[in-house]
């Protein structure tokens, strides 16, 4: 279907983005495409994408079944995008799914039989008549599928689509996905930073370094490869792979999915231990921030978002709140930080009312929130000038680029980069403020595993300098390495509430893989190292 020979693309007055690529991919294929941030992986599969291509030069050219394809129909190619509202256009789910079909000048009667016939098959029919912003996260995005699956394309390409969905909804998408593959012969090409339930489905997969194609293979073959040519991508292997192939580099064809890893791991010397963890207040005995029987709701006549919530957070503490799309969380933050007011109960910061706090001490001396949008941040043309404009110090400003790899974007235009790019220059830019409490609502969305350990090595040096920090996240390998203690947000309420070993040691689900395999010799081991030092040599 595609073919693609030493196709290379640069924008005006730049690099080459892409260099010299060459691959072919089958009708029915199902291609995972992975790479650091900046590696091109975008730039790529806009390319392969008429309606979305980037302009700029490009040398040769990328076919579609012989055809040059900025030539193809555009409804061939279909496009789901990271950030689920971003594609969502209309105000009700059933116009949603006649939008494109309408563009397209399609007859009334055959539009509604595709959309029953789409909606039935997504099982969506339950939510048809629903406002699109009344849905959570994982059902505009499951809609954003079907909105594009109702025009019957050839290809499907995806960028990074379960990147802000929680767990549960990521698995429920990611089953669709292997639906569509399995059942309708679609040919698939999908981006993302959280490969580990999509490994299975994968029949192919390609990497991409600095705009080259470094691994182009089945998946079965891809892993050894990466773990060879990419040293730092083995961290977006599934637990399993990385633990059989820090103990067996040599190893043919490692395990992928859990039960693969258990089989193996029954072959193996395994030494029961222990993990645990403090869930550290740094010696400090009065907490920086109290919530006390806070309730909240959006209108008179809505339901309450919060019901009697309790919190408390420390000085030097890092605590990491997981749940559902829209069970609450990002208004939890906004609570805390005075941004709304509950009608029951109150948030208190060194014992006063944080709503009492003027706004420039609570924002600019107290706390800083880093948004799941983290473009709502910027408000200049570079990121040096939207940086300058927090703090004045152009050398503290150059020293801590260079620490966390964003030295190359500053004389960009915030808006020109990647998802995972923004919320690094997001989150260095509200640490210019120097806070005491600090607000992280998906502070790893769309980061590769390098970022990442630039991220959590700025979080342990901010716990060191008794910030407290409060995160809201859906990545459980994140926050199992960088958490002192973990909830979970349900119904209005923190539970379960406990030190990060014992929170994913007697879970089921919330969990992480690492846990579930190890669960029968370490269940308090929740990381792939404590895995491996599980294992005598």
């Amino acid at each position: 279907m595609i073919n693609c020979q030493n196709y290379s693309f640069h924008y005006p007055n730049q690099p080459d983005v892409l260099h010299e690529l060459s691959f072919e991919l089958e009708r029915g294929s199902f291609t995972l495409l992975l790479g650091l941030n900046g590696s091109g992986k975008t730039t790529l599969i806009n390319q392969l994408t008429p309606t979305l291509a980037s302009h700029g030069n490009h040398e040769c050219q990328i076919l579609f079944e012989d055809q040059p394809i900025e030539e193809v129909a555009p409804e061939k190619i279909g496009f789901v995008m990271q950030n689920p509202d971003d594609q969502l256009v209309t105000d009700t789910v059933w116009h949603e799914l006649a939008f494109g079909l309408e563009n397209l000048g399609v007859e009334t009667s055959e539009i509604r039989q595709r959309i029953a016939e789409v909606a039935s098959f997504f099982g969506i029919q339950n939510w048809f008549d629903q406002d699109t912003n009344s849905l959570s996260g994982g059902q505009k995005q499951l809609l954003n599928l079907a909105s594009v699956m109702v025009l019957n394309p050839e290809l499907l390409i995806l960028d990074e689509p379960t990147a802000q969905l929680d767990p549960i909804a990521t698995d429920n998408f990611i089953q669709m996905l292997h639906k569509l593959h399995y059942e309708l012969g679609l040919t698939i090409i999908i981006t993302e930073h959280n490969i580990e339930k999509l490994l299975p489905y994968a029949t192919r997969v390609l990497a991409l370094e600095k705009g080259s194609l470094v691994v182009d293979d089945v998946t079965t073959k891809s892993l050894n490869q990466i773990w060879e040519k990419l040293p730092h991508l083995r961290g977006i292997l599934p637990a399993v792979t990385q633990v059989t192939l820090t103990k067996d580099e040599k190893m043919a064809n490692p395990p992928i999915q859990l039960a693969e890893g258990k089989k193996w791991l029954e072959e193996q010397k395994v030494v029961a231990k222990s993990f645990t963890d403090s869930g550290s207040r740094s010696g400090f005995e009065k907490p920086i921030l109290t919530a006390e029987r806070i309730w909240f709701r959006y209108t008179l006549e809505g339901i309450d978002q919060l019901k009697g919530l309790d919190f408390a957070l420390y000085p030097g503490q890092l605590t990491a709140l997981l749940g559902g799309n829209g069970s609450g969380k990002s208004t939890l933050l906004s609570l805390l930080a005075g941004l709304n007011t509950p009608y029951r109960g109150k948030v208190l910061v060194n014992e006063t009312a944080v709503a009492s706090i003027p706004a420039k001490e609570r924002f600019q001396e107290l706390i800083s929130i880093l948004p799941q949008d983290p473009t709502t941040l910027f408000v200049k043309n570079t990121i040096m000038a939207d940086l300058v404009l927090t703090n004045k110090d152009e050398q503290l400003i150059l020293t801590g680029a260079e620490s966390l790899g964003i030295t190359d974007l500053l004389d960009k235009n915030p808006l020109d980069l990647s998802g995972g790019q923004q919320q690094l220059v997001g989150l260095f830019k509200i640490l210019l403020l120097k806070p005491k409490i600090l607000f992280l609502d998906e502070p790893t969305k769309g980061l590769d595993q390098v970022a990442k350990q630039k991220v959590k090595e700025v979080l342990k040096a901010l716990q060191a300098q008794n910030v407290a920090i409060l995160m809201v996240t859906h990545d459980l390998d994140f926050a199992a390495e960088v958490a002192d203690q973990v909830g979970l947000f349900f119904n209005g309420e923190i539970t379960s509430l406990a030190p990060t070993h014992q929170f994913f040691g007697k879970n089921i689900f919330y969990t992480t893989q690492t846990n579930r395999l190890m669960q029968n010799y370490a269940p308090t081991a929740i990381t792939v190292a404590e895995a491996v030092a599980c294992l005598q040599k």
